[in-house]
């Protein structure tokens, strides 16, 4: 049986960060997303009782 020279704690560590950094992304843009979902939704209303949805 062939053992790699390389140790599987790194693998586990660069998956960890990864899943950091996609939620963080994820819980940056999320709100971005809703707002712009948001507004298409207001496409063909009324633009003059627009206002924006709370935080």
């Amino acid at each position: 049986m062939s053992t790699s020279r390389f140790s599987r704690a790194p693998d586990v560590e660069l998956l960890k960060a990864y899943s950091r950094t996609v939620g963080d992304t994820i819980d940056r843009i999320g709100p971005a997303v809703s707002l712009i979902e948001w507004i298409g939704g207001m496409e063909g209303k009324d633009t003059a009782s627009r206002s924006l949805p709370a935080a």
